[in-house]
């Protein structure tokens, strides 16, 4: 997935957690750099573990990256999930899926 605009890093962190309790066994690797108000930040993970995320200064970088290694999950749940939550929260905003 990938997001143009700043995440609020609160809801996204919410997000990942519920979506790593729900699915972690099915979640092989997650990483990604997410853009903040703040900073950047470097995620990276296997199944239910995220290591600390990585805070690295703000870049010109115009986007988010948010890539999954699934086993028997269909990547759209994941999409679904994600767009629920912040919608839900009064977030608007759409990213981009592609699967590959």
């Amino acid at each position: 997935m990938e997001f143009e605009e700043r995440i609020d890093w609160s809801a996204f962190a919410l997000w990942l957690s519920f979506l790593l309790y729900r699915y972690g066994d099915r979640i092989l690797r997650t990483k990604g750099l997410i853009r903040t108000e703040q900073a950047c930040i470097a995620l990276n993970g296997v199944q239910h573990i995220i290591y600390p995320p990585t805070h690295l200064n703000p870049t010109q970088e115009r986007l988010s990256q948010l890539v999954f290694i699934l086993k028997d999950l269909d990547p759209q749940a994941i999409y679904t999930s994600l767009t629920t939550l912040f919608n839900a929260l009064g977030i608007a905003w759409c990213p981009r899926m592609s699967l590959g």
